[in-house]
């Protein structure tokens, strides 16, 4: 399974970040943990969120840790839940760093192509 390009950007906008705020004009994204996060940081999470959505079972929660940089998060499977008509999966997402921490909730659906895609809330 791999998560689209499109829903890797909805993810860094969510979840802090992949570049630095200025990067993109984003600064209200300077105070949270992405502004830290390197690319295997980044490779982590998304491997991680990837893992929930495609084997988790609601109330499981997978950690991912990067020992290189000490930045570290969770994934917590919320369950299902309908938007449009279709089944998606809620996700609580949880990012660390030695500076900051942070937590959002996202709603994901999976597409007719397999892949996922972030929802509105």
């Amino acid at each position: 399974m791999k998560i689209t390009h499109r829903l890797y950007l909805c993810l860094a906008a969510l979840l802090l970040g992949f570049q630095p705020a200025s990067a993109f004009n984003l600064r209200w994204l300077e105070d949270t943990p992405a502004q830290y996060f390197t690319d295997e940081d980044w490779r982590q999470l998304q491997q991680t969120v990837e893992q929930a959505l495609e084997h988790g079972q609601k109330g499981d929660r997978l950690n991912w840790s990067n020992p290189a940089t000490g930045n570290s998060g969770s994934v917590s499977h919320m369950g299902p839940v309908e938007k449009d008509g279709r089944t998606c999966i809620r996700l609580g997402i949880h990012n660390e760093t030695d500076r900051l921490s942070g937590s959002s909730v996202a709603s994901f659906c999976k597409q007719d192509d397999g892949s996922w895609k972030m929802e509105g809330k």
